[in-house]
């Protein structure tokens, strides 16, 4: 069920409320902090709990919980609503539109203007990616809370795999070996794979797990006019190799990433491209599709042809923005902002969601507990991320990136119909 307009623990008020302050009856003496967000169904339910425990042990302060829609939505509503007043406190923004917010000078609150971010012993990596120069500076700023933080992983079909002839421990870490292990999925009747979040699967981590330029300058982490370099060999060339598989049978392409979930889910492909965080999601997918099967899960592939070893993942997910329009209340989202931040609560957020943590501290707490030895989809996650090394920034910064991804999405479709992979890339380009 989606957590939408939904008042947490206020004993005297009953039924269904609007989120805004303006229009909690006069009787409550709760101060409210609206935080917006896009998590549903599972995850949804993970940040309800979070925010229960909250509200359960500070009485003065109500954190209520605003679903804006998908994160395109959730984005677009609150900075169309003209009465800033009526805007949340906190709006959780996806991370192919952290520059876009950055862009919009006087709506939001750097957060390390709030919480102590050095006392907090961010994780570096994801730090950094919401971190920036300010005009004057040469300091870096970390302006938004990382929260939901998650990157790519390789879900398979164990089943399958044995149908096939397949070791299941011998999972395919690279392009090649995993055509190889397409040819015998779909010799036993299956497709080989498929993914969802086609721009970010086929090129952003491909840019980032070979250490390629995805744009210049540096990503869009360095001032300057930003251009796109997907119209290069290497892009050009993995396009066409999706266009290859999807006539051999091996890929399955697919427009919307619930169908790609679906396909997965049901047993028709036997290998998913998604986000670690949808390990818990796409169990209880499977189990409502009427199947069975084991769940594997594994690294992102990389191509041996140019690399020798894969290099660190994009950093996906989605941060905190704290809003400029209630500023009396930032005392009240400072002291929640430390509580979501404390490894306590951050180690159970990324336990429980699989998303990356985004302390050192959460991180080592979960290290400790020898939870990673049972819970694949995190382990992997952290060494993509975490552990390995990174030449080029962990992802992408790049303004109104929401509506660039739409265009390459529109490119892939054409390719895939049998238009130019080198011509439609190059058309996104320019």
């Amino acid at each position: 069920m989606k957590i939408k307009d939904f008042v947490l623990a206020i004993p005297f008020l009953t039924g269904l409320f609007s989120c805004y302050a303006s229009e909690i009856t006069e009787e409550s003496q709760v101060a409210p902090v609206v935080l917006r967000h896009s998590l549903d169904n599972y995850l949804g339910q993970q940040l309800e709990n979070i925010i229960k425990k909250f509200n359960a042990t500070h009485p003065d302060i109500q954190i209520i919980l605003d679903y804006g829609g998908n994160y395109t939505e959730s984005f677009e509503k609150t900075f169309q609503e003209k009465d800033r007043s009526k805007r949340p406190h906190l709006l959780l923004v996806a991370e192919y539109n952290t520059k876009t917010m950055f862009d919009r000078k006087g709506d939001y609150i750097p957060v390390d203007d709030i919480i102590d971010v050095k006392r907090h012993n961010f994780t570096p990596v994801i730090q950094a990616f919401y971190s920036f120069k300010m005009e004057g500076s040469d300091q870096f700023r970390m302006l938004s809370m990382p929260f939901a933080c998650s990157t790519a992983v390789l879900y398979y079909n164990k089943d399958a795999f044995k149908k096939a002839g397949l070791d299941p421990l011998d999972v395919p870490v690279t392009w090649e070996k995993l055509e190889e292990v397409s040819v015998k999925l779909v010799k036993a009747g299956y497709k080989g794979f498929t993914m969802a979040w086609r721009p970010a699967y086929m090129f952003e981590h491909f840019a980032t797990v070979h250490n390629l330029p995805f744009a210049d300058p540096r990503n869009g982490f360095e001032s300057g006019d930003i251009s796109l370099r997907i119209d290069e060999k290497s892009y050009v060339e993995q396009l066409m190799r999706f266009v290859k598989w999807a006539k051999e049978g091996y890929y399955l392409d697919f427009k919307k990433n619930e169908d790609a979930e679906e396909a997965f889910a049901n047993g028709s492909v036997a290998i998913l491209m998604q986000g670690a965080n949808r390990e818990e999601i796409l169990k209880n997918q499977i189990a409502k599709a009427g199947q069975h099967f084991e769940l594997g899960v594994s690294a992102y592939p990389y191509s041996s042809a140019l690399v020798k070893e894969p290099y660190a993942l994009n950093i996906g997910g989605t941060s905190l923005w704290v809003l400029a329009d209630h500023k009396e209340d930032q005392d009240k989202v400072k002291l929640f902002l430390n509580y979501l931040a404390s490894p306590e609560i951050q180690a159970e957020w990324h336990q429980k969601t699989a998303y990356l943590p985004v302390t050192l501290d959460a991180y080592e707490l979960t290290r400790k507990s020898d939870f990673y030895a049972t819970h694949p989809a995190h382990a992997i996650a952290c060494q993509q991320v975490i552990q390995r090394t990174a030449n080029l920034p962990n992802g992408l910064r790049i303004p109104e990136y929401a509506k660039v991804r739409e265009r390459i999405s529109q490119a892939i479709d054409r390719v895939m119909e049998g238009k130019d992979a080198a011509a439609e890339l190059k058309a996104v380009v320019v």
